[in-house]
């Protein structure tokens, strides 16, 4: 089986579209590391797109700042601003999603080990690169 990896995403849908439409049909299951929202405008479009995709996903410290589930004081001044603003965005069932979603290390039967496995990784924030295949 092929793995899509994402991490990173922050709220921007035209990266997740763009990096979903370099992989189409290259992968059979979508794996997301964290930081589905944070300083990007579309919160709730990515956390739905996410969600459309099935993807097995962690949560990361945007998603735990984001969904008032970490008051964010040890954020940086923009990310502050940024998981404040995403906290007023949010519908308040995407909130619940994010708050409910696992945190840090995870083992998921659904994901065996990646050891002589073929998978994409695509950190949407960095789109300048083509997609690598481990």
């Amino acid at each position: 089986m092929r793995y899509l990896i994402l991490s990173d995403i922050h709220a921007n849908l035209t990266a997740l579209d763009t990096a979903l439409a370099a992989t189409k049909g290259k992968w059979e299951k979508a794996v997301c590391l964290g930081d589905v929202v944070g300083y990007g405008p579309d919160p709730n479009e990515v956390i739905d797109r996410i969600r459309e995709i099935e993807a097995i996903t962690i949560r990361g410290n945007h998603d735990k700042a984001g969904s008032g589930l970490a008051n964010a004081e040890d954020f940086n001044p923009v990310a502050r601003n940024a998981a404040l603003w995403t906290r007023d965005k949010l519908r308040p069932e995407l909130r619940e999603y994010l708050e409910k979603l696992p945190t840090g290390r995870q083992r998921l039967t659904a994901l065996p080990s990646f050891t002589g496995r073929r998978a994409m990784r695509m950190n949407t924030c960095s789109l300048r690169h083509k997609p690598s295949i481990a």
